[in-house]
């Protein structure tokens, strides 16, 4: 499933349906990154200090300041070093502007998906992932390949604890070491393969999972991939629940699943975790949340699982805040006891007229 902020549309060919996929080389052709399906990938061809491009053109200049890259299934050939550019031109010679740079990236060759957020007012026609070599022991320093590379509108951005352990993020139950419930809430997870997430203790209902933000934060959307091992067992994903805020630490410690303390129960718009796909690859799915109050611990009360008799888990359980400005609902403000909105909708003279009726010069 594409991120719903992802601004670039399904492709099926490197100008179709709109836009342009381009890369400085392509064993795999440059849309396969851009047809939001992971089980195909943009692979290159050979280049010296694996130095590649991946780009893509709007036919409109569009503002992005979110994007996201997933690993293909080929870990080896994983980037780890790049830049974003933005350019309106597509010379890339100088006039370009650097959006974001990340080193260091996928360790140890994780496939996963990394979401990275960046400040960006200005609008551009292309945008270009410079690829600049990785630098870790066995990575491939000839081919590069992407499963999907996406541009987003930022719309919505994860928050993390400010610390990731066991200490921020627990849960009523997990199955032992290795299997922890913090590994289902770091963005370093391993999101296909074999299982390296949360998991209960032989539990398949009635599970809590907390998480410690450190600071408040009003969330405002859940982001998630289900429990699978390696595209089966998909049924060990996590069913229906609900989810809760709260500003205390007791709450937050407490993990029997009848106690609900102070919690407040929040409204989502569905109750309902969709089941993994039964593949060997990440299915990210989104949940809107109707949240007015900055909470600094929040809860998932995990109430069972798709069918699965023995475990329930799931692969990543993220928090997201929206960076959307909305426009005011109440006490919206009048201009001589009229709405600014309404006045938008009248002539110069009908305002003149109300302005003389008030007295104001």
């Amino acid at each position: 499933m594409a991120n719903a902020n992802n601004l670039i549309p399904v492709m099926s060919a490197n100008s179709v349906p709109s836009g342009i996929c381009s890369a400085d080389s392509e064993l795999s052709a440059a849309w396969y990154a851009f047809n939001h399906n992971l089980s195909d990938f943009w692979h290159s061809g050979p280049a010296t200090d694996f130095i590649h491009y991946l780009q893509y053109q709007f036919d409109a200049a569009v503002i992005i300041k979110q994007y996201s890259i997933t690993g293909a299934r080929d870990a080896p050939y994983i980037p780890v070093n790049w830049t974003l550019l933005g350019s309106n031109t597509g010379a890339f010679a100088g006039e370009e502007t650097t959006l974001d740079t990340q080193t260091n990236q996928f360790p140890n060759g994780i496939v996963s998906t990394r979401i990275y957020d960046f400040v960006n007012t200005v609008a551009y026609l292309y945008y270009r992932l410079a690829i600049t070599g990785p630098t870790g022991a066995g990575y491939n320093t000839t081919y590069c390949v992407i499963a999907e590379f996406q541009l987003n509108s930022g719309e919505y951005s994860c928050v993390y604890p400010i610390t990731i352990d066991n200490d921020t993020v627990k849960a009523t139950t997990y199955y032992g070491a290795g299997w922890e419930p913090y590994k289902s809430v770091s963005p370093n997870s391993c999101l296909a393969g074999g299982w390296d997430n949360w998991i209960s203790a032989e539990k398949t209902t009635n599970q809590r999972f907390h998480i410690d933000l450190g600071t408040t934060k009003k969330i405002e959307r859940i982001y998630y991939q289900n429990g699978h091992y390696g595209g089966i067992a998909d049924d060990i994903s996590v069913q229906n629940f609900t989810f809760w805020g709260s500003n205390s630490a007791d709450d937050f410690n407490d993990l029997t699943y009848a106690n609900d303390g102070t919690w407040n129960q929040l409204t989502t718009e569905t109750s309902v975790m969709i089941k993994h796909i039964a593949a060997n690859f990440e299915d990210q799915q989104y949940i809107l949340v109707t949240n007015n109050t900055a909470y600094r611990y929040y809860a998932f009360k995990f109430a069972d699982n798709w069918g699965n008799t023995g475990i329930m888990g799931t692969r990543l359980t993220t928090l997201q805040v929206s960076n959307i400005i909305h426009a005011p609902t109440t006490n919206i403000k009048k201009f001589c006891g009229v709405e600014y909105s309404k006045i938008k909708k009248i002539s110069n003279k009908e305002i003149a007229l109300i302005k003389k009726i008030n007295r104001i010069t």
